[in-house]
């Protein structure tokens, strides 16, 4: 197993993980079906580590994606490597050039609009249906996970708030029984995400989005069907009024 100082922090577990299961190489070249399993688990780990750097910014627009490099590092053949890229291609998340190599792809800002409108279109009926049935022990839940991203917006912890949003966003569809709605939603709002994080570092923008959220929880709990989607849908599209300064501000991330 490679020393930890010689591969990428997020990696790690994942290598970690797959030698204590006995190992990425299978010996016994008879066994197809376990080599199989363990070539498609290795894909979805792959993929699931790079898409997340992706939505992050960890590895930015326009970087090189380096096949070589992540097989050493995860001591693997191309084969998962390569499917896991496939993966990623297919969501728009990457380039494949074939002379000169595989890089992340610009953030397209054309199809913003259409991912809000789906996006809130969607969660706006879930919150609908969720008024009349949610108990205030999940108020309560929700306040919680707004008091986490608000201290994260303190101290300016733009992944950590993300994964809050998230966290609320997600809540909200699992209270009102439409976990499958979230799921649709996540695989659409690649672009979406990557945009939002961009916005972040705009002064005030974290608290902002943060009372948004409590303001929605609370006219969720006053029962007012109305005013929580029209809260939540503002919300929502309110990402839209930043396109114009976030384009001059990263012209060379986004497209």
């Amino acid at each position: 197993m490679p020393n930890k100082k010689d591969v990428v922090p997020q990696l790690y577990a994942t290598i970690a993980a797959l030698h204590k299961m006995g190992g990425i190489y299978v010996d016994d070249p008879s066994s197809s079906a376990k080599f199989a399993r363990r070539t498609r688990r290795m894909t979805t780990d792959i993929y699931d580590i790079l898409r997340q750097e992706i939505l992050y910014l960890t590895r930015q627009p326009g970087s090189q994606i380096n096949e070589n490099q992540i097989c050493h590092d995860l001591q693997v053949s191309r084969t998962p490597v390569r499917e896991a890229i496939l993966k990623l291609q297919d969501e728009g998340l990457v380039e494949i050039f074939p002379q000169s190599g595989t890089r992340v792809a610009p953030i397209s800002l054309a199809g913003l609009p259409d991912i809000v409108f789906y996006r809130a279109a969607l969660e706006s009926q879930s919150v609908r249906d969720l008024v009349s049935v949610i108990t205030t022990d999940k108020i309560k839940d929700l306040h919680k996970i707004i008091d986490e991203q608000e201290y994260h917006a303190r101290h300016l912890d733009h992944e950590k708030f993300h994964l809050s949003d998230e966290k609320f966003h997600e809540s909200l569809l699992i209270m009102a029984k439409r976990q499958q709605i979230w799921k649709a939603i996540n695989r659409e709002k690649a672009d979406l995400d990557r945009f939002r994080m961009l916005t972040l570092p705009i002064f005030g923008r974290m608290m902002e989005v943060a009372q948004d959220h409590r303001n929605i929880i609370n006219s969720i709990e006053s029962k007012d069907v109305d005013g929580s989607v029209e809260m939540l849908k503002n919300h929502l599209e309110n990402v839209l009024d930043v396109v114009n300064l976030i384009k001059e501000q990263h012209k060379p991330l986004v497209l």
